[in-house]
Formats: C-alpha cells, structure tokens, sequence
C-alpha cells in the first residue's frame, strides 16, 4: 500500500495537529490508495485535481475554527497576512465574500498566531480579513494558535495549493520556500504534500528559468505553465537571453506558449503583431477616424474614405517638418 498523502489528507493532518493532539475532530478527508490497474495520473490533471474537493474541505475547516480554540475579537489593523503566501489576494474571492459578509456576518473565525509584539499574524483568512476592511469593520473574530513557524508555513503551504485560482508559479514559489526553510529534497517535499515526484520536480524548474524570465513571470504568473516552464529550462544554459525574450512574448500575447521552445532555438514560430489600442478621433458624435500603431507602422482609417486622399499632402509635410527637426 502507498503511504503518499493526498495534498487533501496532508491539510487534514495539519488541522488536526493545530486543533488538537488526537485531531479527533479532525476533517476526514484523506484519500486511499489508487485500486490496481487505474493507471498513473498526469501532471496536468493532478494539477487540476489540486482544487477538486477544495470548498468542500473549506467549510469543514472552517468549522473546526468555530468549535476549537480561543475565539477573540481583534482589531483588524493589528491583523497581519502571514509572510508565507505565496500568491496576491484574488480579489474576486474577496468581493464574493464581501457580499456574503454584508449580508450574513462572520460565520468562522480567521486562524492567527500572536506575535511578540502584540501583532498578530493571519495563518487563514486573510480574504475574509480583507473583505471585512473593504466592508468598514474595525475587528473581527479570529482563533489563536500557538504553533511554530514550520507548523504554520506549513498549513499556508497546503492551503495555496488547494487554492484553486492559484498558478502554478505560485505553487513553485510554496515548494521553493519549503524546501529552502527546511532543506527538504525533493523525494521528501514529494512525500510531505502528498503530490508525485515528478510533478514538484516539475514545478521547481521555474527556478532554473533565467532571473530575468522569471521576474517577467511575476508579473503575470499565470500567463506561463509549469509544462513551458521545463521546456524553457532545458534551453536556458545555451540560450538564456532567447529563453527570456520568449517568455516576455508569450506573457505580451505574441508567440503561442506551444510553439516557445521551437522559437527558442531559431525555428520557425509565428510571432503575432501586438494589438495596440486604438485612438478615435471625433467629429461631433461621429467617428472621423481611427489611429492605431503596430510594428513601426501607424494606420489612420477614416471613415470617410476620401478623406486620405485630402489629408495625405498634410500628413507628408508633417512628417517632413518632423525629420527636419530630428536632423537639426
């Protein structure tokens, strides 16, 4: 039988450490062994599979928050998010919770530690944290936690990973920090979480990406996959600055993330022209024309057709004034 957690059971385990020693109040949800002759699970779908079954452990968690612990009311401005999260707020979560907040009150404390300073620090909760900001309260029901900084690094790891709007950027960066704070090998961070092998192998490679690539990605994580991401790697020791250019051309729309690694090393690859914004110009209410620039080209359409043929002489002069000024 396979002793490999489910990242589902591996949080369970974690709550029940945190609520209690027996956990016996503990959510059941860890998964058995896959039955014989079900065959492997693919990256991807496991990958997908990190948010199945994630509300549904919520609201058990969430639960337990109510039944365990010592519930307080804090201000919320003493309230800090947890330096282990590895993702921005999703802001749609916040504004749904904002709505329900508004119309139900808080049902489940937040989950914090204290701090020495009288500060707390936010383990769980920090979208109902800021959802109650936005809805003008000043404190909020929390339960306090006395655990340690593996122990809550921890629970914020698990639960980005079941997160399921979270990318797989930020899934590297919960595995990264993991393994640097405890210098975990990656057999063991495979064990930890509950997930295969070959897929956290799979997502650290985003570190092996070019630092500049990878500040590009942080701009927009979720615009590359940890699939891109391995292929990108393999060619970085030879063709880094490439690696890097392909990576800010996907994330801007121009070169389909598939056909990255063939534009990498120089094979043909279409490069989309980038789609700027157009600028209208008005007459009265109506449309005169519109202005819009792409690859060194500006394009004035006019709605009226026979207007290019008015301004050209204009549009000449101009750009012979321009030259002229440039060379002056």
């Amino acid at each position: 039988m396979s002793n490999r957690q489910s990242v589902k059971g591996a949080l369970a385990d974690l709550t029940a450490q945190i609520f209690g020693e027996n956990g016996a109040d503990a959510p059941a949800t860890r998964i058995g062994p896959r039955q014989r002759g079900s065959g492997a699970i693919g990256a991807p779908t496991e990958l997908a599979q990190f948010s199945v079954g994630y509300q549904e452990l919520e609201r058990k968690v969430e639960a337990l928050e109510g039944q365990q612990g010592r519930a307080l009311r804090v201000r919320l401005d003493l309230c800090d998010d947890a330096p282990f999260h590895t993702s921005p707020l999703d802001l749609e979560q916040v504004a749904r919770l904002r709505k329900n907040l508004a119309e139900n009150g808080q049902s489940a404390p937040g989950i914090v530690r204290a701090l020495p300073d009288g500060r707390y620090e936010v383990l769980a909760g920090r979208h109902r944290k800021a959802a109650l900001i936005e809805l003008g309260h000043e404190a909020w029901d929390v339960s306090i936690r006395d655990i340690d900084d593996d122990l809550a690094e921890r629970l914020v790891f698990y639960d980005n990973l079941l997160a399921p709007s979270i990318s797989e950027y930020a899934k590297y960066l919960g595995f990264a920090r993991r393994r640097e704070s405890r210098k975990l090998t990656l057999e063991e961070l495979a064990r930890e979480s509950g997930v295969s092998r070959s897929l956290v192998g799979r997502l650290l490679t985003f570190g092996d990406l070019p630092a500049e690539a990878r500040a590009i990605i942080e701009k927009a994580p979720e615009k590359i996959g940890a699939k891109l991401a391995e292929e990108l790697a393999g060619l970085t020791p030879r063709h880094a600055s490439r690696v890097t250019e392909a990576v800010a051309l996907v994330v801007a729309g121009t070169l389909q993330a598939s056909k990255a690694p063939a534009w990498v090393v120089g094979l043909h690859a279409t490069i989309r022209p980038a789609a700027l914004p157009e600028t209208v110009i008005k007459q009265g209410k109506a449309t005169y024309a519109k202005l819009s620039r792409r690859a060194g080209q500006l394009v004035v359409r006019f709605t009226d057709p026979t207007e290019a043929v008015e301004v050209e002489d204009a549009i000449a002069e101009l750009l012979r004034k321009r030259a002229a000024a440039l060379k002056g």
